[in-house]
């Protein structure tokens, strides 16, 4: 299950995708598949992932693929 603002849509509606961070500092778009929403939630019924992968809840809209980031604490 991955928090709803994580998912970030176009303007259509028809494609899905999360941005995930690897290595700490880039953030790489990941195409998803939606299942079943529950509140606040929504299941990622394709690709599978895993529960200490990162995304980027705030202001991954209209982030490039591949977008070098720095995590700040």
């Amino acid at each position: 299950m991955v928090v709803k603002e994580a998912i970030m849509a176009n303007e259509t509606q028809s494609e899905f995708w999360v941005m995930k961070v690897i290595n700490n500092n880039m953030a790489i778009k990941v195409p998803v598949t939606k299942g079943i929403e529950n509140g606040p939630v929504v299941e990622i019924s394709s690709p599978l992932l895993n529960l200490n992968d990162l995304l980027i809840r705030e202001g991954a809209y209209g982030m490039a693929d591949s977008t070098v980031i720095k995590i700040e604490k």
